[in-house]
């Protein structure tokens, strides 16, 4: 018994560390912090619009910035189609609606793109935010991700689901 209890508390201590969503680590050989969340997949997906069934889109954060434990500017949000075949869009624009305020997102480097296109499994669009707009938005009530032009794919975003967004905005210093 003796032996048992120490086995069981290191293996509680180290299930606790693992539990960790915020990840973040220091490159000496660039001198770049780097913060990351785990991906993260939406909820309530809105099937009117470009999304076909058995889609999943997925997210996640992402920021660095130059030295040890510093504090990043800004916030990547980064997503994935997260289905074996193509997701439907009509173009590379985001809204991200939270508490009354709205942030939107276009690339224009992709103007070039058909009006409608399919994105293939892996990461397809990458939008930054403020580091503050990011902690409002991981706090916010409600969340909701409009992708394309035409507003129908709509991600809704419960707040429980955004527990790993606040856990890295706490680690980040936002």
């Amino acid at each position: 018994m003796t032996r048992i209890l120490p086995l069981l508390l290191l293996l509680v201590l180290g299930g606790c560390k693992a539990s960790e969503t915020a990840r973040n680590g220091f490159d000496p050989a660039t001198g770049r912090s780097t913060y990351s969340s785990p991906r993260i997949l939406m909820d309530h997906v809105d099937l009117s619009g470009g999304l076909a069934s058995n889609q999943r889109v997925m997210w996640r954060a992402m920021a660095s910035c130059s030295g040890d434990g510093c504090t990043p500017n800004d916030v990547d949000l980064v997503f994935y189609n997260d289905a074996d075949r193509g997701l439907n869009l009509d173009s590379r624009r985001v809204q991200i609606v939270f508490d009354g305020m709205t942030r939107d997102w276009e690339d224009l480097s992709r103007i070039e793109e058909p009006a409608a296109y399919s994105t293939p499994r892996g990461e397809f669009m990458r939008v930054s935010l403020s580091g503050l707009d990011f902690a409002r938005m991981a706090e916010a009530r409600e969340v909701e991700v409009i992708l394309g032009m035409t507003g129908t794919t709509r991600l809704r975003v419960p707040h429980d689901r955004r527990n790993e967004f606040r856990a890295l905005a706490a680690e980040i210093g936002l």
